[in-house]
């Protein structure tokens, strides 16, 4: 038993430590205040989605939630969500306006009305690292040679 446990956990370490990571040079272009905002944006993403995922749950009435709580639950996630559009309104958004390609481009929201016209990206997503170190990114398709300002002009109608 014991070998078996020390086996586990050499094997384990040794993952750790050789896991792949997909390295980014994004925050090496983001000026100090733009690291701050996509921070706070992520924060509170995660926050509006706790929140979200619990009045999800109580939406259920075999979980028997009381009104206090969903309240809670439904304040916090309002919290999180406009604590995620203070952070984005302080994201300056320079990294992409120019006509130049700099690697990849994330999409938060794939589709967007304009003026009652939808607007769509298609999108890609890849996966990184291993087991609970694994971390999922979602690209715009061609991207990867293609610069912000084609992307978008290619997704006029």
């Amino acid at each position: 038993m014991k070998s078996i446990f020390l086996t586990i956990t050499v094997f384990t370490m040794a993952v750790m430590f050789t896991a792949c990571e997909k390295e980014s040079d994004l925050s090496d272009e983001l000026s100090a205040e733009d690291k701050i905002a996509v921070e706070g944006m992520e924060e509170a993403l995660h926050t509006a989605e706790a929140y979200q995922d619990s009045l999800v749950w109580c939406d259920d009435p075999a979980n028997n939630c009381d009104t206090a709580f969903v309240q809670y639950c439904d304040s916090l996630f309002h919290f999180g969500d406009a604590e995620y559009e203070r952070h984005h309104d302080n994201y300056s958004h320079n990294n992409i306006i120019n006509a130049v390609h700099k690697g990849q481009v994330t999409v938060a929201n794939s589709t967007t009305q304009i003026d009652g016209r939808t607007i769509s990206f298609e999108t890609a997503d890849e996966f990184y690292g291993h087991w609970f170190w694994k971390k999922q990114y979602r690209f715009v398709a061609h991207s990867d040679r293609l610069s912000a300002s084609e992307l978008i002009y290619n997704t006029m109608p």
